[in-house]
C-alpha cells in the first residue's frame, strides 16, 4: 500500500510532456502539403544522434514546419464538435506550422501504415483527464487517413439510444479499426485514484474532492489487464482544493 502512495505523484505527473507530440496535429484548415523527399525513413526511429550520445526525446525545441498537418478538420470525422477550432471560428493558421525537434535526433513524420503494423491485434488506452482525451482524439485523426474508426458501445450503454462520442465527460470511449484489429480507448479518470466530490449547498457542484491515494480508480484499473498499451496523463485537476486520504486518515 505504501508503495502505491509513493508512486502516485510520479504516476500522475510524468506523462504530460507527451502533449508536445500531439498538439500541433489537432486541426488543419487544408490538405497536407508533404513531398515524398521530406519523409524520413520510418524503419529508423530517432537514430540521427550527435557525438554518439543517446537521444532524449524530451530535450529539444519547436521548429518551423510548412509541410502542413497530417489531417484536417474535414478529413477527420471523430473530432469533438466543441474542439473543432476552424468550424467554431478560429482564423489564425500559423500554429499548424511547427513541429517538435529533439536536440540530438530527428523524429520521423508519423506514418499510419507503419503504426498499424506495430499495433495490429492490440488494445491501447489513454487514461486521465481531458488532456488524455485530446491525445486519443488526435491519434484517431492521424489514423483516420488510413482507416475510419468505428465507435463501440460500452456495456452500460443502452442499445436503444444514440451514443454521443463528442461528449468529453463520458467515463469511457472505445473505437475500433476493424481492418487492422486495433482498439483505442479513452478512460476518463481525472485523478487516476479514487475520488469523490464533496456535496455543496443546494446540490450544486463543489469542485472539491476527497482523494484516496491508496485506491486506484476502478474506471481504468479494471480494464488494465486487457490492455497492451496504457498511456497515463494527469495534473490539471490538482490545482484546486482537494483533500488527500490514506485509508481513513487525512494527510
Amino acid at each position: 500500500m505504501d508503495q502505491i502512495v509513493r508512486q502516485t505523484p510520479f504516476l500522475l505527473c510524468s506523462v504530460g510532456v507527451s502533449t508536445l507530440f500531439y498538439l500541433h496535429f489537432i486541426y488543419s484548415p487544408g490538405p497536407p502539403r508533404l513531398a515524398s523527399h521530406d519523409v524520413p525513413d520510418h524503419n529508423v526511429l530517432a537514430q540521427q544522434q550527435k557525438d554518439g550520445e543517446k537521444c532524449d526525446l524530451y530535450k529539444g525545441h519547436w521548429v518551423r514546419d510548412f509541410n502542413g498537418s497530417l489531417y484536417t478538420n474535414f478529413s477527420c470525422t471523430t473530432i469533438p464538435k466543441s474542439k473543432d477550432c476552424f468550424k467554431n471560428g478560429r482564423r489564425d493558421r500559423d500554429f499548424l506550422n511547427w513541429r517538435w525537434k529533439p536536440d540530438r535526433c530527428e523524429l520521423p513524420r508519423f506514418n499510419p501504415k507503419t503504426f498499424f503494423q506495430i499495433v495490429r491485434g492490440k488494445k491501447m488506452a489513454f487514461i486521465g483527464d481531458s488532456v488524455a482525451q485530446n491525445h486519443m482524439h488526435s491519434l484517431l485523426c492521424l489514423l483516420s487517413k488510413e482507416e475510419t474508426p468505428v465507435p463501440l458501445l460500452q456495456p452500460n450503454d443502452s442499445k436503444n439510444r444514440i451514443i454521443d462520442f463528442n461528449d468529453s465527460l463520458k467515463s469511457s470511449q472505445t473505437w475500433h479499426f476493424p481492418s487492422h484489429d486495433f482498439t483505442v480507448m479513452g478512460l476518463r479518470s481525472n485523478f487516476l485514484v479514487k475520488a469523490e466530490e464533496r456535496s455543496a449547498i443546494h446540490g450544486s457542484d463543489s469542485f472539491i474532492y476527497d482523494l484516496n491515494l491508496d485506491k486506484v480508480d476502478d474506471i481504468w484499473a479494471q480494464k488494465l489487464p486487457s490492455l497492451d498499451y496504457a498511456i497515463f496523463s494527469g495534473g490539471h485537476w490538482f490545482f484546486r482544493p482537494n483533500f488527500l486520504y490514506q485509508g481513513y486518515e487525512i494527510l
